[in-house]
């Protein structure tokens, strides 16, 4: 069966809320999280951007779940430091952590004050990391130069267990194009086909045996026209486009691109529930495409009353 994670937005709480949160995702059943890993938020109005890493370390210790994030390699965080702290959680935690690695966004990036690569140019940066980060974690010593230059670098604090390393990607032409570097695959929600096709492409590339993962967004709330509103008002930002997305470079940009994003668009492109039904409706039609684990986030403020409607339903599904 398929696995389901509470998704932590850092964008939109403080730590110590989603905190709170995954003690409370815990009580009511799950078992799995999963969480961003933003330097900002998309928005001025979301307001948050904790750091993930620290954050994973305290969830970890604080539950019995498991965790993971998405990180791009290369420019907040070297591949080697990367597999640095990710040898430490699976170190400290074995068979609890996994990492998933893509090709980034200028909004998470730019205050670093380096180029921005073209897209074509950043998936090899990220295709070279990626076999770094793993040499790095079978405790090779690993000198590398090409888009991302290492010297002589070896971990000395190893895993306990091996960790799962995901690529992550938005199109079908990137998780065809990532499908043999990594153990495998997480994608986003969008329209069924389009995930579906997602699916479809990366399978033709790297066989039916490798891990497949859904962030799942879906506005839930008791009355429609709450979480619709709510949804809107606080994940719009998604909808105006997979190449503005990775290059935008700050929140008042996204804020200014998604004044054309009506609130008729956001329920065409979201899933919109009001009970934990839709929730098991949709979650069972994302799972039916051989899905691993579905990280489920509810991307309004009504965390509470989300989770506990999950939790009428978790036993459907493990």
């Amino acid at each position: 069966m398929v696995k389901i994670a509470y998704h932590c937005s850092h964008e939109q709480f403080t730590p110590q809320e989603l905190l709170n949160y995954a003690v409370k995702a815990e009580r009511a059943g799950f078992k799995h999280l999963s969480c961003s890993d933003h330097f900002a938020p998309w928005s001025d109005s979301q307001g948050n951007s904790g750091n993930a890493w620290c954050w994973m370390g305290s969830v970890l210790s604080s539950t019995h779940m498991t965790c993971g994030t998405v990180s791009s390699p290369g420019y907040r965080y070297h591949p080697v430091i990367l597999a640095q702290m990710a040898a430490t959680l699976g170190q400290m935690y074995p068979s609890r952590f996994w990492l998933a690695l893509g090709s980034g966004e200028y909004l998470n990036e730019q205050s670093l004050g380096l180029p921005w690569p073209l897209k074509e140019k950043r998936n090899e940066n990220l295709k070279e990391s990626i076999k770094v980060i793993y040499q790095l974690l079978d405790g090779k010593e690993v000198t590398h130069h090409g888009h991302v230059a290492v010297e002589t670098a070896k971990l000395y604090t190893l895993p306990t267990q091996r960790v799962q390393l995901l690529s992550a990607a938005l199109s079908p032409e990137s998780a065809q194009a990532l499908g043999p570097y990594s153990d495998g695959l997480i994608t986003v929600s969008g329209p069924f086909e389009q995930v579906k096709n997602i699916v479809e492409e990366y399978r033709r590339k790297a066989g039916n045996e490798k891990k497949l993962m859904l962030k799942l967004d879906v506005s839930h709330a008791h009355q429609k026209d709450i979480a619709i509103r709510s949804g809107w008002e606080q994940w719009r930002y998604m909808l105006i486009g997979n190449s503005l997305l990775a290059d935008l470079r700050y929140p008042q940009q996204f804020e200014e691109a998604a004044q054309l994003v009506t609130k008729e668009d956001f329920v065409k492109k979201t899933i919109i529930s009001t009970s934990s039904d839709d929730l098991a409706s949709t979650i069972h039609q994302f799972a039916s495409l051989g899905f691993d684990q579905i990280n489920v986030h509810n991307v309004n403020k009504f965390q509470e009353a989300f989770i506990e409607d999950m939790g009428k339903i978790l036993k459907d599904f493990e």
